[in-house]
């Protein structure tokens, strides 16, 4: 066989096995709930086709620096699989699979690095068609039941469960897609997904190639994103979605813009840092039910008492933070039901905050050093010699979305009338794209892997 049939051959297995990688990420995508067991299938093959197109290289690969980043990953894993918040909620196979996924999506991401004409472009192009199926499930079903706009005609209408009132305002629910049903919903859940689905803007502008289809394509998605919002908007929901679209719209800003970026974004960065931690400790200390003259001195205020104290937002915040150091909350909460089958801790709606209720203190602290590492990754990309902007940026700033959006909105409970369904981040399809995508480009900025590649 000649030389170059070999390498028509080569690029035919790669394309299929890149074709493969979408549409094992585009499934991923739907896979929402208790589905670690179907994560871990797709897991495996992902690992296996990462295996099969990389094994000639995968000698120069540096498992020394992979060992040292799966540690505090591995440690995360095994926390929450053994917190008391699992164990209470959660089957064994759920929690035995999480640790041995998080293991595989990482290993899959950084064995993928060494495959040749891999193209993440397609990978999220196939990960954005499936948020775009699912937002289209989930405004149908809602518009159906609710119709357009409801959020203001409902505002002051509740939800009705068996023929019986809810305690829950209508105009903060909506219909979406949750495993293979469609169940009522709050409405930050049925938000993450246009929310996520607008990050193609990102890719599009940082894309050298805009042709014709592309930007069909491109429009398509995003006015299925728009559309999806406006049709829910409300009261309740407006001040995520403007704090949502200005994140969009400023990081635009800044991809659009270099010296922008480069004369504004590390002081805006470091702002918002400084004040999410300012608030943070505030919040904390307000939250401590011992520190009498503290919160008097914020329930005095009309607007403190407000941001901190009476919105339904802050009651979970508040309860999940005087318990962290209790005895026996080291490694998450115990979970309690009331006689009405309510959550007795409810989760709040800040992923970091939560992580005190799946984990304890070490839990918080192992996501921590994830999200720290993360931010060292991204600024390490920077440094690196890419041309291709969407290879090089898109899948991070994909997952900054994601940790953005839970930040103002992780919404746990995808079941608005069974409470013993809490569905923590850890079981989220996002999070294991994240960790495919951590486990890439960490093989990719690794300097000794550079080396061992040039000898």
């Amino acid at each position: 066989m000649s030389n170059n049939n070999i390498t028509e051959n080569k690029n035919i297995l790669f394309k299929i096995c890149s074709i493969s990688l979408t549409v094992i990420f585009f499934i991923l995508s739907f896979l929402t709930g208790f589905n670690n067991i179907a994560i871990f299938v797709l897991g495996l093959l992902v690992l296996g086709i990462s295996v099969l197109l990389s094994y000639k290289s995968l000698k120069g690969l540096n498992y020394y620096a992979l060992g040292i980043v799966l540690v505090p990953l591995l440690s995360y894993g095994l926390i929450m699989s053994l917190s008391y918040f699992s164990s209470a909620l959660y089957s064994v196979s759920t929690r035995v699979f999480l640790t041995i996924n998080i293991l595989l999506f990482v290993i899959s991401g950084y064995f993928s690095k060494k495959i040749d004409g891999f193209d993440f472009e397609w990978v999220f192009r196939g990960i954005f068609l499936s948020l775009a199926i699912i937002c289209l499930i989930n405004l149908i079903f809602t518009m159906v039941y609710f119709g357009p706009f409801y959020g203001f005609r409902l505002a002051n209408y509740s939800s009705y469960y068996d023929g019986s009132e809810a305690r829950v305002n209508a105009a903060s629910t909506a219909y979406a897609l949750c495993g293979f049903n469609v169940k009522q919903v709050p409405i930050e859940y049925y938000l993450l997904y246009p929310f996520l689905l607008l990050t193609i803007i990102f890719m599009y502008l940082l894309s050298n190639k805009k042709d014709k289809y592309v930007t069909i394509f491109t429009c398509i998605l995003v006015f299925i994103a728009l559309i999806s919002i406006i049709f829910v908007i409300s009261k309740i929901s407006l001040i995520f979605i403007v704090l949502y679209l200005l994140f969009v719209g400023v990081v635009s800003l800044f991809i659009l813009y270099k010296k922008l970026y480069h004369k504004v974004f590390k002081y805006v960065v470091y702002t918002v840092l400084v004040l999410g931690v300012i608030f943070f400790i505030l919040f904390f200390l307000n939250s401590q039910y011992s520190l009498v003259g503290f919160r008097n001195a914020f329930s005095s205020n009309r607007l403190l008492n407000y941001i901190f104290n009476t919105n339904r937002y802050s009651e979970g915040a508040r309860v999940i933070l005087n318990g962290v150091f209790s005895k026996g909350k080291l490694i998450g909460f115990p979970i309690y039901f009331d006689y009405d089958y309510n959550l007795l801790c409810a989760p709040s709606i800040n992923i970091l905050i939560n992580q005190f209720m799946y984990g304890g203190v070490f839990g918080f602290l192992f996501f921590i050093i994830f999200i720290l590492m993360f931010v060292y990754l991204f600024i390490r990309l920077r440094k690196e010699d890419i041309d291709n902007k969407v290879y090089k940026y898109c899948p991070i700033l994909f997952v900054i979305s994601y940790f953005v959006i839970t930040m103002m909105m992780d919404q746990n409970s995808f079941d608005l009338f069974d409470y013993s369904l809490v569905f923590a981040n850890y079981l989220s399809p996002f999070f294991y794209i994240s960790l495919f995508i951590f486990g890439y480009y960490f093989s990719l900025i690794n300097k000794e892997d550079k080396k061992q590649d040039e000898n």
